[in-house]
């Protein structure tokens, strides 16, 4: 697996050019991915799920530093949003990461970050990419319409079928826009280590309804993310090139944000009731599929869901994690980590016990890593 390989023409430092599969660069980690650039065993959350790292894209970067400023930006492979999750948001598959990456639909990223004073980097990036891919197809209304049988017309049941499959293939293709922003810092002085994030994704309602009924999923219509970290050198007091990292994270994520609901006496009940005895228009129960049809997905728990509403947010996906730790580093291309993760989420029912959900949010875990860069 290659995980960026490009071709870099420099001009001058204020322009380079790179043609090729490159990195993404939005966020902290993403850029710096390699274990001995971060002290946890696993990446943070945030930039797991909502900024998918590691995320690569065929494209070409224009990159360069103007005095204290240093900029990346560029054209990009767009994601693939028949591949979101509601717990996942983007996650590992949402992104083709340059193997048979679709250009179908493109992506433009940009990327500042200021070198203020020494040891202090504030930064920020703005992400906006199609990631319909010709695999979401869009929610309309006149999806209710029915298609009289051809036969009925005194058509044969070969032309009905050809018809029907020419109206397929006219339905209208979902762009599905993805939008991100994220605003970062770094302050490394002395002993001490800061650092933090903030990110917050979103696709419009129209964009999320076909995403959702192309997944099944109730994916975020908006997802958010953040972390704030601490960490101290405890062998600064010794003289010596070894360091021995504490460090504290504290991070919360949430993949559902904000999702599409139905809400009773909703455009959907308004439509149902004008269809209801219409032998021309379907209600939501006559689709295949019901609500998802309409782009609308049900918690998995009955009580997740307000009288009236459907499509509300799971609470699992609302998480907090708290991350104490040490990283030593014998040498600075090798570490070996131990940390203590405390997992919770807002949720409170019976999938946050681990017998029926091994990977849940609200189980404590302690993870042990080795990282080795050569």
């Amino acid at each position: 697996m290659v995980e960026f390989a490009y071709v870099e023409f420099r001009i001058a430092d204020w322009l380079q050019i790179r043609p090729g599969l490159n990195l993404v660069p939005i966020g902290i980690t993403n850029w710096m991915h390699e274990p001995n650039t971060f002290y946890s065993v696993n990446r943070p959350a945030t930039e797991q799920l909502i900024i998918p790292t590691t995320w690569r894209e065929l494209g070409v970067l224009f990159t360069g530093e103007i005095g204290r400023f240093q900029y990346r930006t560029g054209l990009l492979s767009g994601l693939d949003a028949s591949q979101f999750t509601a717990s996942e948001y983007i996650g590992e598959d949402g992104s083709y990461r340059g193997s048979e990456a679709s250009l179908r639909d493109g992506a433009f990223i940009l990327n500042v970050d200021a070198n203020l004073f020494d040891g202090f980097t504030l930064g920020g990036s703005y992400y906006a990419g199609r990631a319909g891919q010709g695999n979401v197809t869009a929610v309309q209304d006149n999806d209710r319409l029915i298609t009289p049988d051809g036969t009925s017309l005194g058509f044969s049941p070969e032309d009905t079928a050809d018809m029907l499959a020419v109206m397929e293939a006219r339905r209208r293709r979902a762009p599905v826009l993805v939008q991100m922003a994220e605003g970062h810092f770094l302050y490394r002085t002395g002993p001490w280590d800061f650092r933090g994030l903030a990110v917050r994704s979103w696709m419009s309602e129209e964009d999320t309804r076909a995403v959702n009924r192309a997944t099944g999923e109730n994916v975020g219509m908006v997802a958010e993310g953040g972390y704030l970290e601490a960490g101290f050198n405890v062998l600064s007091f010794w003289k010596t090139d070894q360091k021995l990292m504490f460090f504290v994270r504290n991070e919360f994520v949430n993949t559902q944000r904000k999702t599409v609901e139905r809400k009773f006496g909703g455009k959907e009940d308004v439509l149902d009731a004008l269809c209801r005895g219409s032998s021309t228009c379907k209600t939501t129960t006559m689709f295949d599929n019901g609500n998802q049809d309409l782009g609308i997905i049900e918690a998995e728990d009955a009580n997740t869901e307000a009288y009236g509403k459907k499509g509300l947010a799971d609470k699992t996906n609302d998480r907090r994690i708290l991350t104490v730790g040490l990283a030593y580093f014998p040498h600075p291309n090798v570490t070996v980590k131990v940390e203590y993760a405390k997992n919770d989420s807002k949720s409170d029912w019976y999938r946050d016990q681990e017998v029926f959900n091994p990977e849940n949010n609200k189980i404590d875990t302690i993870n042990v890593g080795i990282g080795v860069v050569f």
